[in-house]
Order: structure tokens, then C-alpha cells, then sequence
């Protein structure tokens, strides 16, 4: 476990604190701003969301990159994105439970804004939109579980297992039918599937609309993926949103006195920049632990609960009028929590790849350093290169080929072999780590002609492909879908091992 003990520079939050005190002036309702991309206002459905992230990637291509997290149950891609150009990340997500999904508005808008701020070089409460963003990278999952918001926004009839779902019980908000679903396609609470005091007696003993927390922990695929991400990522902070009470959840039973008093002065700067109350301790050992108590408990860094609204238990969601008060209320958390972030003691500070100057998102492995050579998952960063891979898990044999030029390497064999000309030895060898094939990278991409540099100030392996190099690569060779990971990643128990 990567337990940090968070030492927090006390004047610099103490001169912030002064800047809180004056809250933000809340607006009508009103149409988003003449050419914004994202409308908080409206329902907000997983296909206009999509079309939204591509949108904003396309306008603020130096500030967001756009990956996968991993498949649902029923096959919907789960995206994430960065954005924000520093190396301290914090992970924010949005609709774990489906008729919470006004979460995802907010965080979609939240991310449009911060970015325009960041282009025209604004300030929040004396905080500089871009230093912030140029110090902290924000990892988002804006929808985790989109299957279910399927169901909470369009009924039983949109949903794909319609017989599936007739036998499941609607246990909770029983007035507001399928529109009060919480769970996911296969009837378990997303946030109730995490392997953090998971076999504390709940209530819900099948599949059904609330609070069923599965067969075991880390069941559902949603979860699984979204667990590989906070455990493969060197996080500082972990936010989470949901919508009912304007409180927020920050420490529980199981953390440490010593935890709760380096925790409580970040969450209190952020509590008061946006009006909302702290809660005291959650009983894990009375109602089990959720993502975030895993994440605190498990690793050290503060994670806590946003509850949005005011508390309402009517769905489907309608009071966007009222919901304008809410942004304008909690617009401030991104940066407040950047701002705390940056006055953290360092960690070893995360290794990023990027092919020809676009950054590749890893969601379940991180690029390491063995033996002072930089291993990289295999799938994800030969993919971006647009080399094809393909793995032989009989001989453990993977195979690299770009159509015109072949290699092939075995897991803990130095020995580079390509079609029509010697073998090379590399200096070490590939090697399986948590189902995935890392592999010293330089020499595979040279041999396809890309050229690699290794920045040590940043810690970034820096790859070119030959057109980049050469200038003949096109202006939208890198845009979304172009660099992503293996796409079995989070998706599947049993992952490709050569990703």
C-alpha cells in the first residue's frame, strides 16, 4: 500500500481561507453562454455526452485527452478524460448511481468552463485558472454507469434486458418506478460492489433498482475498472459526485485519528469555498464501505462524497431551474481542490508517455522504471503508435506488426526477433504485471522507425512516428480514439495479456 502521510503548508490555505468567505453570486437559470458546448440545464443523456466530449477535445485539444475507462455490462464504452497539464492528478467521477446522472451536467460544465478560464487567463478568489491546470491533471469519469442511466432516464421500454429487469424489485424512491434506478443493468449498486467491508448485512438480498451490493466485491465490470484505475494511479485526492443533501462525506470508522487531522483542514477549505457542510464519521462497519472509503482507507489521500442537491427523492430529475444555484454554489470544488493539491508534499511523480506530443491514457497499469529502464504496457502505447499486436497465450508469444514489418517476443526472453533480418537483444525482458505485458519500449519503436526521447524533468517517454517526424502526419492523426488503451481493459476478469 502507498500510504502518504499529507503534510499540508498551513499558511498558504490559512491565506486562502480569507478568499472563501464571500460566496458565489447565484444566477437565474439561463441558456449556457453563446457558443458553449455543454447545457447544464437539460437532460443530459449518455449520446449527448459523447458527442460533447468530442466537441470539447476538438476545441481545447492542449487541455483534454480522451480514453477509456473500460465496457458496461451491456457494452457501452465507459470514457474518461484528463485535463489540466500538471503530473499531481485527482480523479473525479460522476453518476456511479443512474438517477443521479444531473452529476455528469455539472461536471461536464464545470470542466468547459474551467478551460475557457484557462485560455483567457482568469482568475477564481486570486487563483489563476492556468496555473492551477498547468500544475494538477484532473483524471474525469463523467459517467460510470450508463447503463442504468439509460433506465433512470428513459423508463423500462429503453432499456436493453427489459425481461431482465421486469423480475428485479424496485427497493427504493418506489413512487418514481424505473426512473428512481440506482443500480446497474445486472441489479447491483455500483457503489455498494467495492471490496471495502463489502460482507457487512445489507438489506437487499437479490439484484434489484437500490442498494444490492452483488455476489461478492468487484462483480460487476464497471467497478472492476474503475478500481484498476484508483489503484494504478499515484493520486493525490478523489472526488465523487452525487446529488442529494449539499453535505459532503469525508472520513469513516476505519481511518485513523492521525488521517482525520491531516484530512479535515482540505476538506474544510473546500467545504467552506462552497457552502457545504462536513459530516462527521460514517459507520463502515454498519453500512459497509463505498469507493471512496476504499480509496482513503486503502491508500491515505483524502476521498470524499459531493451530495449536490438539496435532498429530493422524486425522479425523474426536473428542478433544473433550481439546479442553476447548485453549479453556481459548487463550480468552485476543481479548483479549490487543485489549489490544496499543489500545497501537498510531492509523490514520485507519475511517468507519461506521449506520441507525438499527445498524452496516452493508461486506466488499469502505469508506465514503471526497473532497473533504470522504463517498462510500458505493451497494447496501449503500440496501438497509439498504430502498430497492430496480437498475443499467443499458449507459447506467451506476442507478435507486433505495422503491415509491412513483423516482431516477435517472448515474456522473459531478451530476444527481439523480426521477420526478414537478425534479432536484437534487448536489455530486459517483457514481463506479465497484473495481466499485462510491459516491455522496454525504445527499441520496439525504433525498429518501426519512430524516434524516442526520454525527458527526465518531466519523467515522459516522448515518441515521434515517422510522418510526425518527417511533417507528412495529418492535423487530426491524434484526436480521440487514436490513443487509447487496450480496450478489454476493466472490461473482462480475464484480460489480454499483452496489453
Amino acid at each position: 500500500m502507498r500510504k502518504k502521510k499529507l503534510i499540508i503548508q498551513i499558511t498558504a490555505l490559512i491565506l486562502l481561507a480569507a478568499m472563501l468567505t464571500a460566496p458565489v453570486a447565484a444566477t437565474e437559470p439561463a441558456d449556457p453562454p453563446a457558443g458553449d458546448i455543454v447545457d447544464p440545464y437539460k437532460l443530459y443523456t449518455y449520446e449527448q455526452m459523447l458527442t460533447d466530449l468530442d466537441a470539447l477535445q476538438a476545441r481545447y485539444p492542449d487541455l483534454i485527452t480522451l480514453s477509456s475507462l473500460g465496457t458496461t455490462v451491456q457494452g457501452r464504452d465507459i470514457p474518461m478524460f484528463t485535463f489540466g497539464t500538471g503530473k499531481r492528478e485527482i480523479l473525479l467521477c460522476a453518476t456511479m448511481h443512474a438517477r443521479e446522472y444531473i452529476s455528469t451536467n455539472f461536471v461536464m460544465y464545470m470542466v468547459e468552463q474551467y478551460c475557457k478560464a484557462y485560455e483567457n487567463y482568469e482568475y477564481l478568489w486570486g487563483l489563476s485558472y492556468r496555473e492551477m491546470l498547468d500544475s494538477v491533471r484532473f483524471i474525469v469519469v463523467p459517467m460510470l454507469n450508463p447503463d442504468g442511466v439509460a433506465i433512470a432516464q428513459g423508463g423500462i421500454e429503453n432499456a436493453q434486458n427489459k425481461e431482465q429487469l421486469l423480475q428485479m424489485e424496485i427497493t427504493d424512491s418506489i413512487d418514481s418506478g424505473y426512473y428512481g434506478w440506482k443500480t446497474n443493468a445486472n441489479g447491483v449498486d455500483l457503489n455498494h460492489n467495492w471490496p471495502y467491508f463489502w460482507d457487512v448485512d445489507k438489506k437487499v438480498k437479490v439484484p434489484a433498482s437500490a442498494n444490492y451490493n452483488g455476489t461478492g466485491p468487484c462483480t460487476e465490470p464497471e467497478v472492476i475498472a474503475m478500481k484498476k484505475l484508483i489503484d494504478s494511479s499515484p493520486l493525490y485526492m478523489l472526488g465523487s459526485f452525487h446529488t442529494s443533501g449539499k453535505v459532503i462525506y469525508w472520513i469513516d470508522t476505519s481511518n485513523s485519528y492521525e488521517m482525520y487531522n491531516a484530512h479535515r483542514p482540505i476538506i474544510k477549505q473546500i467545504a467552506n469555498g462552497i457552502g457545504y457542510k462536513m459530516l462527521g464519521y460514517e459507520d463502515v462497519s454498519r453500512f459497509g464501505g463505498f469507493m471512496v472509503n476504499y480509496a482513503r482507507g486503502t491508500y491515505g489521500f483524502p476521498a470524499f462524497t459531493v451530495e449536490l442537491c438539496p435532498f429530493y427523492d422524486s425522479y425523474p430529475f426536473s428542478d433544473y431551474a433550481g439546479f442553476a444555484s447548485t453549479v453556481n454554489s459548487v463550480y468552485p470544488i476543481g479548483m479549490l481542490m487543485a489549489n490544496a493539491v499543489v500545497h501537498m508534499n510531492p509523490q514520485p511523480e507519475a511517468i507519461d508517455v506521449r506520441i507525438n506530443d499527445r498524452l496516452v491514457l493508461f486506466n488499469d497499469i502505469r508506465p514503471t522504471i526497473t532497473d533504470d529502464r522504463t517498462l510500458v504496457p505493451l497494447r496501449a502505447v503500440c496501438e497509439a503508435i498504430g502498430l497492430n499486436v496480437e498475443w499467443n497465450a499458449e507459447v506467451k508469444q506476442i507478435t507486433i506488426t505495422d503491415g509491412s514489418k513483423t516482431l516477435m517476443l517472448e515474456i522473459g526472453s531478451t530476444t527481439l526477433t523480426a521477420i526478414d533480418s537478425d534479432p536484437t537483444e534487448l536489455d530486459t525482458p517483457p514481463c506479465i504485471v497484473n495481466d499485462r505485458t510491459m516491455i522496454p519500449i525504445r527499441a520496439i519503436a525504433e525498429a518501426f522507425d519512430c524516434t524516442v526521447d526520454w525527458d527526465a524533468a518531466s519523467r515522459t517517454v516522448c515518441i515521434a512516428t515517422p510522418a510526425a517526424a518527417s511533417g507528412t502526419e495529418t492535423s487530426d492523426a491524434t484526436v480521440a480514439g487514436d490513443v487509447t488503451p487496450d480496450p478489454a481493459a476493466g472490461s473482462t476478469l480475464t484480460p489480454d495479456a499483452a496489453a
